[in-house]
C-alpha cells in the first residue's frame, strides 16, 4: 500500500469520500471542500489544492479527468476537465433543478452521466483531436447545419467536415436567424442558406450596417440597423421585396428591442435619444402603430404587453 500522506498530502482529520488513480500515476482525492491533484514530478511530485464543494470525478476511457463544478445560487452545473494546473470548462452550463451531485460516471457510448439529488443528466462528452489555428477569429455561433462560424472585422470563417474554409470578401458582424447566416461585404450584405449564398446590396437593403436579424411567425425577416443616411432603420423582406414599414420610424428614436408576437407580426421597444422616453410599438404586416409610450429613467425599460 503506498503511504499518500507521506508524500506532501496536507493532513486533515475529515474523510476522503472520493479517490482516483490518474494516467500518470497520480492521484486525485475529494476531501470535505477541497480537491487534492497529485501532479508528477520526482519524489511523488507535488500536491495542488483546489477549493471544491462536493464535486464527483470520473476517468474517461481516453485518460482524462472530468468532474463537476456547481453553482447553487444560480442552480446551474457544468462538466470541466483537469488543465495542467487547474479545472476548465469543457460543457456548456446547464439549469438542474437541485443539489448535490453524487456520482459521476462514462457510459459505453462514450457519454458522461452524473447523478445526485433531483438529478439526471448526460452530456455528449466525446475527446476530439484539437487543432490549434493561428489568427482564427472569434466564433459567432451556429447554423442550421451544426456548422460553426467564426467572425472578426476582417475576415469570416466556417468549420465544417474537420477543416476550416474562409468565405471570400465577408467580415463579421455575423447576423443568425432560423438557421441562416448573415454576413458583412464591401458592397453589402452575404445571406448564406446551406450551401447557398446571396448578396443583397446595401442600395437594395436601404441599409449600410446590419444590427439585428429577426423573423416573425409568417416568415418574414425583420432588420434592424443604419440606413442609407446613417439614421436608425428598420427594413422587412418577405422572401422577394424589401420594404419600410408605414409609418417610420419617429424621427430621433433608437431601436433597442424586437421581439415576434407568437401569433403575428413584432414588438418592439424605441427609445428617444436625448430624453428618457420610450415608446412601444407593433408591426403587423407592413403598418406601424404606437400602442404606449412613457418616460421611465434612462436605464429601465418598459415591458412589451405579454
Amino acid at each position: 500500500m503506498h503511504r499518500l500522506a507521506g508524500d506532501g498530502f496536507p493532513t486533515d482529520p475529515r474523510p476522503s469520500w472520493q479517490m482516483l488513480e490518474l494516467p500518470h500515476g497520480g492521484y486525485a482525492v475529494q476531501q470535505a471542500d477541497r480537491l487534492m491533484v497529485q501532479q508528477p514530478g520526482p519524489q511523488g511530485g507535488r500536491w495542488l489544492s483546489i477549493p471544491r464543494q462536493r464535486s464527483p470525478m470520473t476517468i474517461t476511457r481516453s485518460g482524462e479527468l472530468i468532474a463537476t463544478a456547481d453553482d447553487p445560487a444560480r442552480q446551474t452545473l457544468v462538466f470541466q476537465r483537469w488543465g495542467t494546473e487547474n479545472f476548465l470548462n469543457a460543457s456548456a452550463e446547464a439549469d438542474v433543478q437541485d443539489l448535490p451531485v453524487e456520482m459521476v460516471r462514462e457510459a459505453p457510448d462514450g457519454s458522461i452521466w452524473c447523478v445526485g439529488k433531483g438529478i439526471l443528466l448526460r452530456w455528449r462528452y466525446e475527446a476530439p483531436t484539437w487543432t490549434a489555428m493561428a489568427g482564427l477569429p472569434p466564433p459567432q455561433g451556429l447554423d442550421a447545419a451544426g456548422r460553426a462560424w467564426f467572425a472578426d472585422g476582417d475576415a469570416v470563417w466556417v468549420a465544417h467536415d474537420g477543416q476550416f474554409d474562409q468565405i471570400p470578401e465577408a467580415h463579421g458582424p455575423l447576423r443568425f436567424d432560423h438557421g441562416d447566416v448573415w454576413a458583412n461585404t464591401p458592397d453589402g450584405f452575404l445571406r448564406i442558406h446551406g450551401n447557398d449564398r446571396q448578396v443583397v446590396t446595401h442600395a437594395v437593403a436601404g441599409l449600410d450596417r446590419l444590427r439585428t436579424v429577426m423573423s416573425d411567425a409568417r416568415g418574414v425577416r425583420w432588420f434592424v440597423g443604419a440606413g442609407l443616411d446613417g439614421a436608425t432603420a428598420l427594413r422587412s423582406f418577405d422572401g422577394t421585396t424589401w420594404r419600410t414599414p408605414s409609418p417610420a420610424l419617429p424621427e430621433g428614436y433608437d431601436v433597442t428591442m424586437i421581439e415576434p408576437d407568437p401569433s403575428d407580426g413584432m414588438w418592439l421597444t424605441l427609445r428617444q435619444r436625448t430624453t428618457a422616453r420610450w415608446v412601444i410599438g407593433r408591426l403587423t404586416g407592413n403598418a406601424l402603430s404606437i400602442v404606449a409610450s412613457e418616460n421611465l429613467p434612462q436605464l429601465q425599460m418598459p415591458r412589451l404587453p405579454w
